[in-house]
């Protein structure tokens, strides 16, 4: 998916940040079941990058970007 089909996808797009890793996948399938498609999650939190993977894995529909990107083995 490219930004601009991911821009069309989405009229809002929360970003998050996702503190207690179990948070993750029931914010992820409750977004989706709310109807979003694009969310972004920032990494400013120690769990954020396994936060992503049980996020995807929950709602495998949501496109989620990551922001906040500062390091390499980030992106």
């Amino acid at each position: 998916m490219n930004i601009d089909e991911v821009l069309k996808a989405a009229s809002v797009i929360p970003v998050l940040k996702v503190e207690r890793l179990e948070d993750a996948e029931p914010l992820a399938e409750a977004l989706s079941a709310g109807g979003f498609r694009v969310v972004e999650l920032t990494l400013r939190s120690d769990c954020a990058l396994d936060a992503v993977k049980l996020m995807q894995d929950a709602a495998p529909d949501l496109v989620l970007g990551m922001g906040t990107v500062r390091r390499r083995y980030q992106a």
